[in-house]
């Protein structure tokens, strides 16, 4: 291990502010290991001062750096959400989750979500018809969170899209924004192939308290929907029995 790696290690573990110009010298080191450190480093420190350089790193550095560059805002942005350094971060991630590559996109989305300025949501929503399966499945998590009903129309098309994922997290973001007008359009993942989508949609059925579905639901029940999730947490025949008792009881 070079001495400047364990230079950087060291810079990182002291937590102190006082390492970071140090650090941004050694992120313009010419051995990628040396400023992959350096990037470590900073988040470890977790001040919001490098914040801009790491964004510039994340955007157009090496796909290593890009990734490590991720992972340090992440940690500085959860400790320093609303520091005005921070903020400034937000026309700039904006514009990745436009014209980013797919993992730039991606990255940003979570960033924002964490900065979590209404700023940001015109931009997600849009992103939830991205070409890309991450992207989408991304953006559709993050307006939930934002809790922003303008995504209700793009969320009720992605209930079309083939990925099984995305169907299934659109379905279950549009019961927490309370779209009761996506109700036909989720009632139709019922038939789904996937244990796991018809689940999500029964799921969200229920708290939306779709009457129209109730029949759909019992005859689910009653032909034995006992085939686990994907993931086998839970059963269908669980979330069925629980969808139906929240529409019964309304």
């Amino acid at each position: 291990m070079s001495d400047k790696i364990e230079t950087a290690k060291k810079l990182g573990e002291s937590r102190s502010g006082d390492a970071i110009p140090q650090l941004l010298k050694l992120m313009d080191d010419e051995e990628l290991m040396v400023r992959r450190h350096a990037v470590i480093a900073l988040g470890k420190i977790r001040s919001p001062e490098p914040v801009s350089k790491l964004l510039e790193v994340m955007i157009s550095g090496n796909e290593y750096m890009q990734f490590d560059a991720y992972g340090a805002l992440s940690k500085i942005i959860e400790t320093n959400p609303q520091n005005p350094k921070i903020l400034a971060l937000v026309p700039v991630l904006c514009s990745a989750v436009k014209d980013g590559n797919a993992d730039t996109k991606d990255r940003a989305i979570h960033l924002l979500v964490i900065i979590h300025k209404p700023e940001a949501i015109p931009v997600i929503v849009e992103a939830i018809k991205d070409e890309d399966d991450d992207v989408r499945n991304s953006a559709i998590k993050a307006v939930g969170i934002f809790g922003s009903k303008e995504a209700i129309p793009n969320l009720i098309k992605s209930l079309e899209k083939d990925w099984w994922v995305t169907q299934s997290n659109a379905a279950e973001t549009l019961a927490s924004l309370g779209a009761r007008e996506a109700s036909p359009a989720i009632r139709k993942l019922l038939d789904h192939d996937y244990a796991s989508v018809r689940a999500s949609a029964a799921y969200a059925l229920g708290e939306l308290k779709d009457a129209d579905s109730l029949a759909k639901l019992e005859q689910m029940l009653s032909s034995g929907a006992e085939a686990p999730i994907e993931d086998d947490c839970y059963n269908l025949a669980d979330v069925l029995k629980e969808a139906i008792e929240k529409i019964k009881s309304s």
